[in-house]
């Protein structure tokens, strides 16, 4: 119920895709060699970076002692709109809400105002992160947003009745229907005189065929939303529809319209992790770091860290309930009238398919910083990681194919076991994504590092994947023992505590990079406080998609008892 059209290969592929860029772009820098260990070269641009190989700070908007107020400012309210009010707003909009649009006002109001507070802080500092992603993102993610709330205001105006409505319901009448003559009678009923739901009846003889005709329409209508995902014929009410209808009737093409809440519904599920990307940027752009030889370290520690923590919220999502009609909620998937939906893979299958996708990417990706140079003895052990990705994707995409299991049945002599298969079991115990994870922690955390306080790190970060591999592997036991009979989510409780620690572990793993490393030995920082901060933030985290969970089910739960036409 995170979202009842979006998947789980949407929201990690995009967190890999999305956050390539949370790097900054100096427009000129020289790598040499593997990061932090060959070439010394320096970058041409003029401003060192906030800390130098030697671990000491230098100028940064963290250390910058002017025009605190607007900065301070900027980051209350990004941090408000995107972590507090966007989450809120998000569920509203997916339980189709109409309490939607005050939370997508203010969410947007507070961007506005978080801008213009960048804005006059920029124009009274001097740039001390030249040419950085942060800034410019901003703009494009603000012209995103303006024209997302324009998409929905658009999409909400003109088809009400898929969004919960007012008691005026029918005061909504039908531009389109499902007929040609149930349309032509619909416009001719526009200047008809409706019963009012107050009336005592009387006058009711005046009900003309044509009115009768409207009713039946709007039935129909309402019963091809249901099977189209609301997204059928448009339906426009008030001042803002006859807006619409009258200076774009172009606008109510049935194409358009499904262009339009499609656009609408993906941008919708992509907000949480734009706002991630932009927090992330912003930390890197006020903190200085991730500059001159050290930003491959620090793009790649983003990223897979960031795959890693969004990867944990979806297994707390599944857990919570989400992706229930998919059967993914550790569930046996229902029944349902949508071929799109009946087509979905297993869960384990979108894993496996990503974990072989990375390590497709990243065998040739691995060596890519050391170009020209002689392979190292890390080099290979992280070329190994990659190896392992690849074999364990490929492993597990196998064994979750239907053509596979069917062949290996026939391998068996067992015609009646093909046959069973063939059609796919009712849950899966594909044990590889957990299995290549726990591997990839127990690697990690005997990782060379070159300081006492990232050899702690990356030992915390490593124990957690474990942690979580150990945890899924015990998940499979419990379903195996007492199998899943029922489409209601079973919520096994190791789950709980698998995405704890992957959620957990993707922060540590971000911040486990070297400038952030140096700038927590420069303020004698402990992997301890490191730590205690995290699974601090991650519980907070947990509990926070909790209430936002919980708030959509208020939201389609009072979209239910609310009053039809």
């Amino acid at each position: 119920m995170l979202s009842t059209r979006s998947s789980g290969s949407l929201l990690l592929a995009c967190a890999l895709a999305v956050l390539i860029p949370s790097v900054h772009a100096h427009e000129e820098h020289t790598h040499h060699g593997s990061v932090g260990e060959h070439g010394e070269s320096t970058p041409s641009y003029v401003d060192p970076p906030t800390i130098s190989s030697d671990g000491q700070l230098k100028d940064s908007y963290y250390l910058w002692p002017e025009e605190r107020f607007f900065l301070y400012s900027h980051i209350a309210l990004m941090v408000v709109a995107w972590v507090f009010i966007l989450p809120v707003g998000l569920s509203l909009g997916l339980s189709r809400s109409r309490l939607y649009y005050p939370s997508q006002v203010a969410f947007l109001g507070s961007n506005f105002l978080g801008l213009a507070a960048s804005v006059i802080y920029n124009g009274r500092t001097p740039d001390l992160y030249p040419n950085n992603s942060h800034h410019k993102m901003g703009w494009v993610i603000m012209g995103l947003l303006t024209l997302h709330t324009l998409m929905g205001i658009f999409s909400f105006s003109i088809n009400p009745v898929a969004f919960e409505g007012s008691e005026n319901r029918s005061e909504y009448v039908p531009l389109y229907t499902i007929g040609e003559d149930d349309e032509q009678e619909a416009k001719e009923a526009l200047a008809s005189p409706r019963r009012n739901s107050g009336d005592s009846g009387l006058g009711a003889e005046r009900l003309s065929s044509s009115e009768h005709s409207v009713e039946a329409g709007n039935q129909r209508q309402l019963h091809r939303e249901e099977q189209l995902g609301s997204i059928s014929r448009p339906l426009y009410a008030g001042q803002v529809g006859a807006f619409f209808q009258h200076y774009c009737p172009y606008m109510f093409n049935t194409t358009i319209m499904k262009v339009n809440a499609a656009l609408f519904s993906i941008m919708l599920r992509l907000l949480p992790i734009i706002g991630f990307v932009l927090i992330t940027t912003g930390v890197v752009v006020f903190t200085g770091i991730f500059v001159g030889p050290n930003v491959l370290n620090g793009l790649a520690h983003t990223i897979k860290g960031g795959i890693f923590f969004w990867y944990g919220v979806f297994c707390f999502g599944r857990w919570l309930g989400a992706f229930s009609e998919f059967g993914w909620a550790w569930n046996i998937k229902p029944e349902s009238h949508s071929k799109w939906i009946n087509h979905i893979p297993t869960c384990e299958m979108i894993e496996s398919s990503l974990i072989l996708f990375y390590g497709t990417v990243d065998v040739f990706l691995e060596h890519l910083a050391a170009w020209g140079h002689s392979w190292t003895h890390m080099d290979l052990e992280h070329e190994s990681i990659a190896i392992l990705f690849f074999g364990g994707g490929l492993c597990g995409v196998m064994l979750e194919s239907k053509m596979v299991r069917n062949l290996l049945s026939q391998n068996a002599g067992d015609q009646a076991a093909s046959d069973r298969q063939s059609q796919g079991p009712m849950t899966s115990y594909n044990l590889l994504p957990g299995l290549v994870i726990f591997l990839l922690g127990k690697s990690i955390g005997a990782h060379h590092q070159s300081s006492s306080l990232s050899v702690t790190l990356h030992t915390q970060w490593g124990q957690f994947l474990s942690y979580a591999g150990i945890l899924r592997t015990a998940t499979y036991i419990l379903h195996y023992i007492s199998p899943v009979k029922s489409t209601a989510p079973s919520r096994p409780p190791t789950e709980v505590v698998a995405s704890f620690c992957l959620m957990a572990g993707g922060l540590i793993f971000m911040l486990s990079n070297k400038d952030t490393v140096a700038g927590f030995e420069k303020y004698d920082y402990q992997g301890s406080f490191v730590f205690t901060l995290i699974v601090a933030l991650t519980a907070f985290l947990m509990g926070w998609i909790t209430v936002f969970m919980a708030v959509k089910g208020w939201g389609i739960r009072r979209l239910r008892r609310s009053p039809q036409l």
